[in-house]
């Protein structure tokens, strides 16, 4: 485990029940404010606490992700301001670049988010949690094999890793053509997490790709039976995809898998 930038370890430990509470809550998109204001205590306790602040990034930027329009974006702002104050207490740590580089993608900011991902492997090159944000920018500027290089990386750097590295890499094997992989290993993550819509979208991709509708809508009705508002016009908006013709590909997966 690496060690704590905090010389308090009442501040740890909060920060380290909010990991907890995070990945509770995020699975099941229950609300994520438990996780946030146990980083808030951590940051009470101390002030300089610049993981923490990236932590509290994280968890506005998940908000933000399950409910993007969520008082007009303003989730996605915090999650900016928060990932650039714990920048601005400590710009040498990796974790505040790692997540600042998912706030940049998913904002569209392709080359911010390039640039923060590198940073952070190059602070830390034995950091895996640098490694998962790094392949999720280098997903989604399309470029796949580049992504699973780094997904693999960051699962053999920490072999408890959260079960979301399994869900980006199965994206990234998908994206890559990789299809008997990204399924198998798609159907993995759902079978731990049913409740967790984007590895149902996931699946509906894969079969809707391989022309195997019957299972494409199947998945298409567990995402509507999910998330009953679930639309393409909204996904569209969403997505952070930077080359048209990749997700012009996705959107015609999923008009297979039965969704408007």
């Amino acid at each position: 485990m690496r060690s704590p930038p905090t010389a308090n370890l009442d501040a740890y430990d909060f920060y380290l029940r909010g990991l907890e509470a995070f990945w509770l809550a995020f699975y099941k998109n229950d609300p994520l404010t438990p996780a946030r204001q146990l980083y808030e205590s951590a940051i009470a306790l101390d002030p300089q606490y610049a993981e923490a602040y990236a932590r509290i990034s994280g968890t506005y930027l998940a908000d933000w992700f399950f409910e993007p329009g969520r008082n007009q974006g303003q989730s996605l702002k915090r999650a900016l301001a928060m990932g650039q104050q714990a920048m601005t207490l400590n710009e040498r740590l990796p974790l505040p670049h790692a997540i600042l580089g998912s706030v940049y993608v998913w904002n569209k900011q392709h080359e911010q988010a390039l640039i923060a991902a590198r940073r952070t492997v190059t602070l830390d090159p034995n950091f895996a949690d640098g490694y998962f944000h790094l392949g999720t920018v280098l997903h989604f500027v399309g470029q796949p094999e580049e992504s699973i290089k780094a997904y693999e990386q960051a699962i053999r750097l920490d072999p408890k890793h959260p079960d979301l590295y399994l869900h980006h890499l199965a994206a990234s094997y998908r994206l890559a053509g990789r299809y008997q992989e990204a399924v198998a290993l798609g159907r993995q993550f759902a079978d731990r997490h049913p409740d967790y819509v984007p590895g149902h979208v996931h699946l509906a991709l894969c079969y809707g790709e391989l022309d195997q509708l019957e299972n494409a809508r199947a998945e298409g009705a567990e995402i509507l039976r999910l998330n009953p508002a679930f639309n393409l016009t909204a996904f569209e908006r969403l997505w952070p995809m930077k080359d048209p013709a990749i997700m012009e590909r996705t959107l015609a997966a999923l008009r297979k898998a039965g969704l408007k």
